[in-house]
C-alpha cells in the first residue's frame, strides 16, 4: 500500500551535542481517512565518527472507534514500518552528504 504524504519540518533546536527537528506528517487526500503524525528527528553524536539518528512520533487513528479497532489489527505495523522507512531514507541522505563532503 502506498500513499502520498506531506512532511513538514519545524525549526531545528541545536545544542553543542545534539539537534532536534520537529516534524508533522499527513496524507495529501483524503486527509480525514489517514492519521496525522507529529514527532521529531533527533541527531546526536555517539563518537567522533558515528552519530545516532532517531525518528519518533505519535498519531491518533482517524475514524473514531472504527479507526482505533483498525489500528489495533492492521495499521499500527504500517505506521512503524513507515517511520522506519523515513529514518532509513534520512540516514542514506546524510551518508551521501557526508561522503560528498569528504571528497571535496
Amino acid at each position: 500500500m502506498t500513499k502520498r504524504v506531506v512532511v513538514t519540518l519545524g525549526e531545528p533546536v541545536k545544542t553543542a551535542t545534539w539537534t532536534v527537528i520537529p516534524l508533522e506528517w499527513k496524507a495529501t487526500f483524503p486527509e480525514h481517512l489517514y492519521p496525522r503524525m507529529t514527532g521529531r528527528i533527533e541527531l546526536a553524536p555517539v563518537d567522533k565518527k558515528v552519530s545516532r539518528l532517531t525518528v519518533s512520533g505519535m498519531y491518533e487513528p482517524p475514524l473514531g472507534k472504527l479507526g482505533e479497532q483498525l489500528n489495533e489489527t492492521l495499521t499500527r505495523g504500517v505506521a512503524g514500518a513507515t517511520v522506519k522507512e523515513l529514518a532509513e531514507s534520512i540516514g542514506k541522505r546524510l551518508d551521501a552528504a557526508v561522503s560528498a563532503q569528504s571528497r571535496k
